[in-house]
């Protein structure tokens, strides 16, 4: 009987912090496609004004995902083409959105996420967690979406439902998992 008192309190605490840990899981990988499935929390999105600098980028703006990965560095997702302000705003007031109302949410694109790390001098700070520097892993955004079906993708829109794609089926993700 003493023995079992001693070791009783092992599944309690598995339980208490087993499940409590946030996700970040590399759900699927074909050659330089990457789609992970990751917590909200653990997400950022941002525009950024390509024209700060100066130089000939005025009114264009990179939308970004950044994301906290298992080894606490940032990686990004990029929309490739340069958008206006209007529409990358946008954007970023449906992905926030789309963070809001999920606790899980899915995230595909173009690059390795499993390169090197390569601690950089970019911080990035996550609400919940603190402030993080970048890592040097990187990917063109195809798409972000939620439990709820709703999406942002690089060249289809946003909404809901998420549009088929064959290279991001992002309809058949396992949320549950």
């Amino acid at each position: 009987m003493q023995n079992f008192r001693k070791f009783s309190f092992i599944p309690f605490v598995f339980i208490l912090f087993g499940c409590s840990s946030s996700q970040y899981r590399i759900h699927q990988r074909q050659g330089e496609r990457t789609g992970i499935i990751i917590s909200s929390d653990r997400v950022i999105v941002e525009c950024e004004d390509q024209f700060a600098g100066g130089g000939d980028f005025k009114d264009r703006f990179a939308f970004f995902v950044h994301f906290l990965d298992e080894d606490k560095t940032v990686s990004s997702a990029f929309q490739s083409a340069q958008t206006s302000g209007a529409e990358c705003f946008e954007k970023l007031r449906v992905t926030e959105k789309i963070l809001r109302s999920s606790k899980k949410v899915y995230i595909a694109g173009i690059g390795a996420l499993d390169e090197t790390r390569v601690v950089n001098q970019y911080q990035f700070n996550f609400p919940k967690y603190g402030n993080f520097h970048g890592n040097g892993r990187s990917m063109y955004l195809g798409v972000i979406k939620g439990e709820d079906g709703s999406c942002v993708t690089a060249s289809e829109g946003m909404g809901k439902p998420c549009p088929w794609d064959p290279i991001f089926p992002a309809e058949t993700i396992p949320f549950s998992k």
